[in-house]
């Protein structure tokens, strides 16, 4: 007669924890954090392993199972503790499994088929009565396939509707598909950088998308574009999108800020930074944000090529945003005066509820400096102000030490790496905090 997974043989009954595990898992009490692989589980001590889950199933938050099939344990052992231990874990707020299948070693226990069996197994053991606080299930894996991918996730929205960001890690899977999201317990979102994406054919959605994150996954401006028409074509409710860290690209921003001038609802969150946009690109998300997101509340566009034209263009987005944008960064771009004139009347006349504003590495000079220090001299809602490495001389200091004097809201000032100041422009800072009592961190010289 078959053995249940749910049973353990007698070897598994007798085996005991070693001294060095058992320290190792008391550890993880500390910091709310297991992670087990099966390499711990010499001869199969899953029996003693899975009391001691029991025993301090309030304990941990965040597990991860390493499935590595370096040893003689079958995959059946984790879903045993899975059934026996993790089931009790009602606090479980994030679960990772990952799963490794080294290609020399195709087949026996260390099959693809045998881990995606496995993992539909700890799935249904964990379900929403066992695991109500379950949201986040990462998966890490290696020479998975996508027809396995989606026999995983069809398990994860049966068993775990609760759980509403699915991650994928691993440089493997990503050029399978580096993102997949859950949300209203459907399959939102499936992205391939291969050649279907092109074609419309790697990327699925449903309508009720409302975060998106596909930050460092390679997305050039092709694939940006074949993204954008899905976007479009569904005309989504996201409120949340970050594409940071890939290379979309002047064309990719275009065919982003079209599709989002389609979309339901208002952006609350964009984040692009890294991407290479120039000033194209930076003019059509403008147009997207001043007709269709009027209630954008944090912008990053950071370290791209953003110039003077770029700033402009983008002043003339935000000043018809209804005072709703809290943060913007537009660090480690190349706006310098005419660019910074324009972003100042915007946040002076219609951003009053700005909290944060990152403008390092622009190269601005003191001309730049001296038109910020205008609008926020008496801005009520500014807390925090990032001018670091912007050849910033005396002249500009002392405009922005004569705002300091007088200004009621900045908390944190950030000037550092500006080396044309000199000892007396520092001495004019500190004889503008006599008459400021709110500034609580001022960061000057040449590297902080």
């Amino acid at each position: 007669m078959e053995r249940s997974p749910n049973e353990p043989n007698d070897e598994l009954s007798e085996a005991l924890l070693n001294n060095e595990t058992k320290e190792r898992l008391n550890r993880c009490l500390e910091d709310g954090r297991m992670i087990l692989s099966d390499q711990d589980l010499e001869l199969g001590n899953c029996c003693e392993l899975a009391n001691w889950m029991q025993e301090n199933a309030a304990s941990v938050k965040e597990v991860t199972l390493l499935w590595t099939g370096d040893n003689n344990t079958g995959p059946e052992i984790l879903v045993y503790l899975a059934n026996r231990g993790l089931s009790k874990w009602r606090n479980l707020v994030q679960l990772e499994l990952a799963t490794i299948f080294p290609k020399r070693h195709p087949g026996v226990l260390v099959s693809t088929a045998g881990a995606v069996i496995t993992i539909e197994a700890i799935l249904k053991a964990l379900s929403k009565d066992q695991t109500p606080f379950l949201q986040r299930f990462q998966l890490e894996g290696k020479n998975m396939q996508r027809a396995n991918i989606q026999v995983i996730i069809e398990a994860l929205v049966e068993h775990l509707p609760n759980v509403t960001t699915l991650g994928i890690t691993r440089k493997e899977l990503v050029a399978i598909a580096p993102f997949l999201l859950l949300s209203d317990k459907s399959l939102c979102l499936i992205v391939s950088r291969n050649d279907e994406v092109s074609k419309g054919g790697g990327v699925r959605f449903n309508r009720c998308l409302k975060s998106l994150d596909l930050v460092h996954c390679g997305i050039d401006n092709v694939q940006c574009m074949a993204l954008a028409e899905c976007l479009k074509e569904v005309g989504t409710s996201l409120t949340q999108l970050d594409l940071g860290g890939n290379g979309i690209g002047d064309e990719g921003a275009e065919a982003l800020g079209a599709a989002l001038s389609t979309s339901r609802e208002s952006l609350d969150f964009l984040s692009l930074p890294d991407n290479d946009i120039g000033d194209k690109g930076v003019a059509a998300l403008a147009r997207a944000i001043s007709t269709n997101h009027r209630s954008l509340k944090h912008l990053d566009l950071s370290a791209n090529g953003i110039g003077d034209e770029g700033g402009v263009a983008l002043a003339h987005g935000l000043s018809t945003s209804h005072e709703s944008l809290q943060s913007l960064n537009l660090s480690h771009n190349h706006i310098v005066m005419q660019g910074l004139e324009a972003l100042a009347a915007a946040i002076g006349t219609n951003h009053t509820l700005l909290e944060t504003l990152h403008l390092a590495g622009n190269q601005m000079q003191s001309g730049g400096a001296r038109e910020l220090a205008k609008v926020i001299r008496n801005h009520k809602s500014l807390t925090e102000l990032n001018l670091h490495d912007n050849r910033i001389d005396s002249w500009g200091a002392s405009a922005l030490a004569e705002m300091l004097a007088r200004n009621s809201a900045l908390k944190i000032l950030r000037l550092y790496g500006n080396a044309r100041m000199t000892e007396q422009d520092f001495m004019s800072f500190g004889h503008a905090m006599k008459h400021n009592r709110i500034l609580e961190r001022l960061e000057l010289g040449y590297r902080w």
